[in-house]
């Protein structure tokens, strides 16, 4: 009997399956007419060079850390639908025009305007000298109406700033900063829009020779100031947590002041006596110290090199390259002074150590909280995150790093010594993920600085939250089957052997959207091959009850 029952329903199950799949399968696709505009066909465009002696403007500049600039349909240029970008766009736009000549550039006006595939977009955009308006300003879609000076987000990975200032020779109605790489460009990117740039000031030349009059100002200059009491050293702004620093430390700053303003006075009075780069590198008396960057850092021997917009020309440290937001620690414990903006170091500060020697810190993204109210730090601790503010903002992060020992203070600033041959003996500080310190955000002066202080603190941000999720993350287990639940299925020992295989014909066979005849017949006969076995068991118990 058991034999006939399982014979009858297989062959009705055969029965259906082949009967679904003769049966047509009938599918209905409503098709609607619509007139869509022709996309225009975009002809890709070069980029050059910007010459930074020489005046220039175009319809786009990319600024990538660490390279010249690159100028788009620099003046003079008249464009059609075109786009840069070898795989994906970066800017695209249907017109294009720059008028002027070579060194000496007119106007600028733009239609059609898109960045990074439609990302930002904008019907015309008209500037002159870097400054113009945008007509039409669309952020994913959605208008938007920009002052000088603001900025909003783009899909979390941009920030798209109005009349944004790029160091001291660039400047754009519109200019969009890449908080992450996108299209093949690194974080730190800006691209600007309707650019228009000034020639980097030359340096001056220097005379040998003077004239009568000059002769006589410097003669009655020097008699004025035998006659007059010297003038009072120049204040130094510190931050309030300085205030509360011990006497001695006052007293150390009092001096290196003193000792400064003196400098300064002999210098002023012998200016043909120029310091140069020192070759001397004195002991620093303490046994030891850290390496300045956590965990290391890319660094070469730039001592000494030329600096244009540097005291006396020459760089007096080391620039040590590292991802931006990488910890900062003090080289040895001591005193901080000094935590704030400098127009050439962004965000900086001073460290003195027990000894009395000097090491200067700049570029930084962000300090660490603690720092703010406790300018005592201990060696190794955590007292900034690297970063590009300053003048370092076009190039990549880094650290610049100073030491100015204590034997050469009578120098001031130009006591500066190689780091070099320090560093290399410096160990380097691994710290903990938890002992890492939240960073502080603080105000840099308006304008410019401002707002690229505020791009490099949404890089340190996004850092310290790629970190904490990294850290955050644990591996689940793998289930026996994948289920929707997110529960694990039973073994499959524990279930009869045509359930089982039913389960697993199941998870092995994708069903297309809304199931298919073919699909339900195949589940149809796994699940009968499955009642062969079971179904006897339940007939054996109902019998077993009734009796």
């Amino acid at each position: 009997m058991r034999g006939g029952v399982c014979s009858v329903v297989v062959a009705l199950a055969l029965a259906a399956a082949s009967a679904a799949a003769a049966s047509p399968v009938t599918t209905s696709t409503a098709t609607t007419a619509a007139t869509t505009a022709a996309a225009p066909s975009y002809a890709p465009v070069a980029a050059t060079r910007l010459q930074s002696r020489c005046a220039s403007a175009g319809a786009a500049a990319i600024v990538v850390p660490g390279t010249s600039p690159l100028a788009v349909g620099a003046a003079p240029a008249s464009l059609g639908a075109s786009a840069y970008g070898a795989d994906a766009p970066v800017v695209s736009f249907e017109g294009a025009d720059a008028a002027g000549a070579a060194c000496h550039p007119g106007g600028i006006s733009i239609r059609s305007l898109s960045l990074f595939d439609g990302a930002v977009t904008a019907t015309a955009v008209s500037a002159s000298n870097g400054k113009g308006v945008v007509s039409g300003l669309q952020v994913d879609g959605s208008a938007v109406a920009l002052g000088p000076g603001e900025s909003v987000p783009v899909q979390g990975w941009g920030l798209l700033v109005a009349d944004a200032q790029v160091g001291k020779t660039l400047s754009a109605p519109l200019a969009l900063h890449l908080l992450e790489p996108r299209a093949q460009l690194p974080a730190g990117t800006i691209v600007l829009i309707a650019f228009g740039a000034t020639p980097a000031p030359a340096p001056a030349a220097k005379t040998k020779t003077k004239t009568k009059a000059a002769t006589k100002t410097a003669t009655a200059a020097k008699t004025k100031a035998a006659t007059t009491p010297a003038a009072a050293p120049k204040q130094v702004l510190v931050p309030e947590h300085a205030k509360t620093a011990s006497t001695a430390a006052a007293r150390r700053a009092a001096a290196r002041q003193k000792s400064a303003a003196t400098h300064r006075a002999h210098r002023k009075k012998h200016k043909h006596k120029k310091h140069l780069p020192l070759r001397v590198t004195p002991p620093l008396a303490l046994a030891h110290y850290d390496f300045p960057v956590a965990r290391g850092a890319d660094w070469g021997d730039t001592y000494g090199d030329n600096r244009s917009d540097i005291a006396n020309g020459w760089h007096h440290g080391d620039d040590l390259f590292a991802p931006l937001g990488t910890p900062v620690v003090a080289v040895a414990s001591g005193t901080l002074s000094l935590v704030g903006w400098n127009e050439i170091g962004g965000w900086r500060v001073w460290l003195e150590d027990e000894a009395g020697n000097e090491f200067y810190y700049a570029h930084l993204a962000g300090y660490s909280r603690w720092i703010l109210k406790h300018p005592h730090v201990r060696e190794g601790q955590v007292i900034g995150f690297l970063g590009r503010t300053g003048d370092a903002f076009t190039t990549s992060p880094h650290l610049h790093f100073e030491v100015h020992p204590r034997q050469l203070f009578r120098l001031g600033y130009d006591g500066a010594v190689d780091p070099s041959s320090y560093l290399r003996t410096w160990k380097i500080v691994w710290p903990k993920r938890k002992d890492l310190p939240r960073p502080a955000r603080l105000r840099a002066p308006k304008g410019a600085p401002r707002i690229e202080s505020a791009v490099v603190w949404r890089q340190l941000m996004a850092k310290q939250r790629q970190a904490r999720g990294l850290a955050n993350r644990t591996i689940q287990p793998p289930h026996a089957f994948p289920r929707g639940d997110g529960l694990p299925a039973p073994a499959a020992a524990a279930l009869p052997a045509g359930v089982a295989a039913a389960e697993r014909t199941a998870a092995r066979v994708a069903a297309p959207r809304g199931g298919g005849p073919g699909t339900w017949a195949l589940l149809l006969v796994a699940g009968i091959a499955g009642a062969g076995t079971v179904a006897p068991r339940l007939l054996r118990r109902l019998a077993r009850r009734r009796g």
